[in-house]
């Protein structure tokens, strides 16, 4: 995989996910000032149609372009008010969610940057010297476990936010379709494989973790000196030279 895709997958993407929940939380805003003028005009239609309810000489009004009993219309009313409060309580709920899909957005491109400086960085000290070599190999085998998890999960996360954000999006007040609960069960459907996936990744940070620890290997061979074996030792220390190696302190023959 070459730097470019590194650089999407690692920083580019999770921006873009950030810059999407952005827009969510500006909609959420929208959505709750649109809330309150609703609540705000039903709790002064309310009063005005309680008070003709009791003046028994006017039973008639006119609530959105249509003739009712004042009854119905203070029916209608009070059964708006429950919902728009049901609205309330939903949009409230998606302007959390997308400021955590923004949280976790920027928390994932920060973990690719500092992934892609890591490496870079972790290149250049190893072309210096064979034991360097194996210190930043050591400490990048101990980290990457939690960075590749870390990135995944605040992705996975990231994306489930969004689609249970949108599949609550589709929720308003009246009767909803077919379709829309529909959608908003797809929705949810996906939402719940990104959690899925994310308890997966979590279980394999241990075997992970495993894949790095040093194990004892049981072997059958003899210890074989220089003086033993003044060939092998010779060729073994013209090899290592010509790698710019270290040679070996021992040679074991099996």
């Amino acid at each position: 995989m070459n730097t470019l895709k590194l650089i999407l997958l690692l920083i580019a993407l999770p921006l873009l996910l950030a810059a999407g929940g952005s827009w969510e939380l500006q909609r959420a805003e929208n959505n709750a000032l649109e809330i309150q003028g609703i609540q705000a005009d039903l709790a002064t239609a309310r009063p005005t149609l309680e008070q003709i309810a009791a003046d028994s000489h006017s039973n008639i009004v006119e609530l959105d372009n249509q003739k009712m009993g004042v009854m119905v219309a203070l029916s209608k009313v009070q059964t708006a008010e429950g919902e728009v409060q049901t609205l309330h309580s939903v949009n409230a709920v998606m302007h959390t969610m997308a400021s955590i899909v923004i949280a976790l957005g920027l928390a994932a491109a920060l973990v690719g940057l500092l992934a892609l400086a890591g490496i870079t960085w972790a290149g250049a000290l190893a072309m210096q010297s064979r034991a360097k070599l194996l210190q930043v190999f050591a400490l990048g085998s101990r980290l990457l476990p939690f960075v590749l998890v870390g990135h995944i999960t605040a992705m996975a996360a990231a994306v489930a936010l969004v689609l249970i954000y949108e599949s609550l999006g589709l929720w308003h007040a009246g009767r909803m379709s077919s379709g829309e609960f529909k959608l908003m069960l797809a929705a949810g459907v996906i939402a719940l494989v990104c959690l899925y996936t994310i308890w997966q990744v979590v279980k394999q940070l241990r075997p992970m973790l495993a894949m790095f620890e040093p194990e004892p290997m049981p072997m059958l061979g003899r210890q074989v000196s220089p003086g033993e074996a003044p060939g092998l030792w010779a060729y073994v220390q013209e090899l290592a030279a010509k790698l710019q190696a270290l040679p070996p302190e021992h040679i074991v023959v099996s």
